[in-house]
């Protein structure tokens, strides 16, 4: 088996993220429902988020759990060649 990631190192962790670790768990044999990312609805705090309206883009953030909700920060500037916006960022929007 062979997975092609891209070059720049923050698109390659994320795409490892997103399939690689996806397909792993399913070839492990665990339950396709299982190996899926688990999803949450979160408040967007700290500014707005821009996505690209062309392709599918996963914005890099920092979830906080409060009592009024978990809350999404972004982690900055999210070029895909910027491994700053990976540190601390444990979840995708």
């Amino acid at each position: 088996l062979f997975f092609g990631l891209p070059g720049n190192p923050v698109s390659c962790l994320v795409t490892k993220a997103l399939f690689v670790d996806t397909a792993v768990r399913r070839m492990q044999g665990m339950d396709s429902d299982a190996c899926l990312h688990p999803q949450m609805t979160v408040t967007l705090a700290g500014g707005d988020v821009t996505l690209d309206a062309e392709r599918p883009e996963y914005h890099r953030a920092t979830l906080v759990s409060t009592a009024a909700g978990v809350h999404a920060y972004s982690t900055g500037v999210q070029r895909s060649s910027r491994l700053l916006s990976m540190l601390g960022a444990n979840a995708l929007l």
